[in-house]
Order: C-alpha cells, then structure tokens, then sequence
C-alpha cells in the first residue's frame, strides 16, 4: 500500500487482529482448505512485511451534509480510512438463477433439491448399514462362557474359545426392504422434476429408444429436458450479464478518449468510444419456443424452398437479397460463423459493380479541378509577369530622368526638376 502512494500506520493497526470481532466461524472456514489465517497476519516482526486487511467498502451515506445520499468508494484497513471518493454507480452485478419478488438474492437450483439430497443421503446410510450387518452382524455370547478378544476379531478361519455350547449365538438382521429402493427412485423423479436436469439431458436413457419410439417424441423429450436450463441461462442474460454489459459499456465510453481500430464484422474500422450516445436503443430477439436447431435447419430449408420456386416463377415477392439472408440464417443453424466464406451478398456484389464507374466519375471531376486550378496558375503567373515588365519599364525612365536632371544641373549649376508641372 505505501508503494502505492498510500500512507498506512502500522502502530495504529497493531498486529493485524485489530478486527478480530468481524470474523465469524463461517469467515474462518472459507480459509481451512489452504491453512491461511482469516486474520490478516502473518508473524512478521518488520513492518513493511506486515499484512493487514484492506477493505473496499461501497455505501450510500450523505457525507457532505446537503441532505442528500450519495454513492461513495471507502478504501480502508483496519479504523484508517485511505480513500473516500464519490462514485456514479456501484460496481456490482448480480445473477440468480430463479428470481424471487422484492429480493435481490433468489433461488439457486441446490435450494430446490437441499432437502431431497438429506433425505437420500439418510437412505444411503441405512443401506450401506444393512450391507455391513448383512456381512458382519452382531453377535450374542454368554457373558463369562466366551472368550470376547477372539469373538470381536473378525477373520477368515478364526477359532472362538467357548465353555459351552451355544455361549455365541448370531442376532438376527432384519432383511433390507425393496421399498427402499423405490423410494431413492422416487426421490430422483422429485428432483428432476424440481431441478428440470433429467435424466435425458445428461445422456439418453435406455428405455428412451425403443422400436415403437420415434425421433420426434425423443427430440420432445430432449427439449422439454433442456427447457429449464434454457430459462435459466436467459434469466442469467437478462440480470447480470446484461447490467455487466451496460456497466463495460459506461467504462468504455467514460474512459477510452482515443480512436481504436477493432475488427467488425469481418472488418477493421476505428471506433472512438466518446462520440457513442450513452444508451442505445436496440432490441434483442430471443429464440424463444422455436425447437432445436435441426429443427430451424428443417424450417429453412422448407423456406428456402419455397422462395425459391416463387422466385423462378416469377413472383415478386422474393428477390436475390431475401435468398441471400435465407442461406445465412441456414449457415449459421450449421454451426458456421463466417457467411461469406459460403455465400456472397448481392448488395455488395452491385457496390462493387458499380463502384468502378463512380470511382472513374470522381478521378475525371478531380482531373478536372486540377487542370482549372493549373490554369488559374498559369494566369497569375502571366499577371505576374507583366507586372514586373511594367515596373521595369517605369524604374528605366524614372532613371532617364534622373540622370537628364542631374546633367542639366551640371551645366546651368541650378536645381532642375524635369517632369514637375
């Protein structure tokens, strides 16, 4: 912290447990599983080495006392405050898979299932209870009549030493029901049906096909499997991931001051963040209850079909540009990102049929422009000349002057002013 431009006193903070009380039994086992200490120190007798807790606090508080609440960045370890800076917004995102009314924290999938997992794991316990009985049950033996250091070791071929017979007797153990069996398949039917991750989405059961089974109900089992992964994801879209993309947007445009060229569609063109509007109206389309892939696959082939034949047929309801964005959508159903690798966009393919004739256009009116402003050079430089010829005809006589004066001043020995009216 000193290295950066921070003044910290470490005779303030002692020996880094300065904030002891804030730490609870669930702070402390966050740090079990590398042996560090939540504490903040690590033994050092120096003080440079020393390290303390830095907290980077966020609140809304009215610090400066005009009655109104602003956003504020508190930089602080233990009771020194570093930095108290105002802020425009609190950098935090947050994404919950299953949103609940007026909580800012909803439901995660484990919160739907935390019960059905207790209730499994208390079965597996007797189950593995029985086994173990069912192998090396409990025994009964006559109390004196037995020796009990060879009854409680277990091996193969081992001798128990009795008095009498009958001193051991095996008690019984109670069979394991089938209906245990049922009821952990029961339980994984609730949770499936809770969590929506059935069994068909982590691979396809083996009674899935079977020879009165069709692709079409097995491709609807899958969908309706993934339906619940799908919401969530779009939940995750709609909440954080959308406030991040906003949040990265706000830095962008607040702090990149200087033209960048990024790649854009295949393109490279510069792009200056500060001349960006600060919201965007844009509209995301969601492919929403529109099957899986092969089925949009299936859809456009049928339309581009269609289109096609209407096209052929001289209907003016499909053009070249409609196909084109027909075969697009069905490159990228496939799994393709670069489009026009495949198929080329006839609305360029007319710019560049065209873009020679302008070009010609432009280098004519140019060549043009040049041959005027070369001519309106040519003038000035004749006008030009003929000046400096006018100048050099009237400096010669004014010399012829001079020099008539100055003789007849040499004869008359009187001043003579030639030219004067």
């Amino acid at each position: 912290m000193r290295e950066q431009g921070y003044d910290v006193d470490v005779e303030r903070l002692g020996n880094g447990t300065s904030d002891i009380g804030a730490f609870s039994a669930e702070r402390n086992s966050r740090y079990e599983f590398d042996q560090s200490s939540p504490y903040g120190f690590d033994g050092s007798s120096e003080d440079a080495l020393k390290e303390f807790w830095l907290y980077e606090s966020y609140l809304r508080t009215d610090y400066d006392g005009d009655g109104i609440a602003e956003k504020r960045r508190v930089l602080s370890v233990g009771d020194q405050i570093l930095e108290n800076e105002p802020i425009d917004r609190f950098p935090f995102c947050t994404i919950t898979p299953i949103k609940i009314p007026h909580r800012l924290f909803g439901m995660s999938v484990a919160d739907q299932v935390g019960d059905i997992q207790l209730v499994k794991t208390t079965l597996m316990r007797n189950l593995l209870d029985s086994a173990y009985l069912q192998n090396s049950g409990r025994m009964m033996a006559v109390e004196g009549q037995v020796n009990l250091d060879d009854l409680v070791t277990a091996r193969p071929g081992g001798i128990v030493r009795t008095r009498a017979p009958g001193a051991v007797t095996p008690l019984p153990t109670p069979p394991l029901q089938p209906y245990v069996f049922d009821m952990l398949q029961y339980m994984d039917q609730i949770r499936e049906e809770r969590s929506g991750i059935a069994r068909m989405s982590q691979g396809l059961d083996e009674k899935a096909l079977t020879s009165h089974t069709s692709a079409t109900q097995v491709s609807q089992v899958m969908t309706a499997a993934a339906q619940r992964v799908e919401l969530i994801a779009r939940q995750f879209a709609e909440t954080g991931v959308k406030d991040l993309m906003n949040a990265i947007y706000e830095l962008v445009q607040k702090h990149q001051d200087k033209e960048r060229i990024i790649q854009l569609r295949n393109k490279f063109i510069p792009v200056h963040p500060a001349m960006w509007k600060d919201k965007m109206d844009c509209v995301v389309a969601v492919g929403l209850g529109h099957g899986n892939r092969d089925q949009q696959m299936m859809h456009l082939s049928q339309l581009m079909q269609f289109a096609s034949q209407a096209m052929s047929g001289g209907l003016s309801i499909v053009n070249e540009q409609n196909l084109y964005n027909l075969g697009a959508e069905l490159v990228k159903n496939m799994g393709f990102k670069d489009v026009e690798s495949f198929l080329t966009d006839p609305s360029k393919q007319q710019q560049q049929q065209e873009g020679p004739d302008t070009q010609e256009q432009m280098a004519q009116q140019e060549m043009m422009l040049k041959q005027g402003e070369l001519e309106i050079k040519i003038a000035e430089t004749q006008i030009k000349q003929q000046k400096l010829q006018m100048e050099a005809v009237q400096n010669e006589q004014e010399l012829k002057l001079k020099a008539a004066e100055l003789k007849l001043e040499a004869e008359q020995h009187r001043p003579v002013a030639i030219g004067d009216t």
